[in-house]
């Protein structure tokens, strides 16, 4: 996929600071610090996607509104409004990021991983390897993207087990989260 080469090193991430800052987002949620989650994920979206303040907000708005027709009984019928909202947050991110994606298979992609994902398997790799493949041209078979894939679901497992916040739990999610957003990098660099 070498006619996307160009534009690769303009949207790398760390993934430490990545790691970090999920981590710092899922720590507020659970302390119920909505302004701190939020300021969180705004971070993360001027690392990751490279977007400017307002248009992070814009996108993080868009994926938050669109969860209401996702989860519950719209999980089954994804509604045109859902789909148009995680349209509208990936339409921005493609446009402002640099990255060369197709928004509409990027929906549909996320629209599906959303669709199989559970408390049981919260992070389905394939459908998200497919997702992420999308976004940064990657094949979604590429080893080094699933196995990202695989780190990010155990971090979500972990996320998910009652009891989760205390200091040793954040840590040991915050090592996988490091180690996801590391191996997405290297996939991202190795399919070049």
């Amino acid at each position: 996929m070498v006619e996307h080469s160009s534009y690769r090193e303009a949207v790398g991430f760390d993934p430490q600071k990545m790691g970090q800052l999920e981590t710092s987002h899922y720590k507020k949620l659970i302390e119920r610090d909505m302004t701190g989650a939020f300021q969180a994920t705004l971070e993360m979206y001027k690392e990751q996607w490279k977007l400017a303040d307002h248009v992070a907000a814009a996108a993080i708005h868009f994926i938050e509104s669109s969860r209401v027709f996702i989860d519950g009984e719209g999980k089954d019928k994804m509604a045109m409004t859902g789909h148009l909202l995680v349209y509208s947050h990936y339409s921005l991110i493609a446009r402002d990021s640099g990255l060369k994606f197709d928004p509409e298979l990027v929906t549909e992609a996320y629209i599906e991983a959303t669709k199989q994902s559970s408390d049981e398997n919260p992070i389905p790799l394939r459908a998200v390897a497919r997702l992420f493949g999308l976004i940064y041209s990657i094949n979604p078979d590429d080893e080094t993207l699933v196995d990202a894939m695989d780190l990010r679901s155990a971090a979500f497992f972990m996320l998910g087990k009652e009891g989760f916040g205390s200091d040793e739990d954040l840590s040991e999610f915050e090592g996988y989260l490091t180690d996801y957003y590391h191996y997405l990098d290297m996939a991202r660099k190795h399919d070049e």
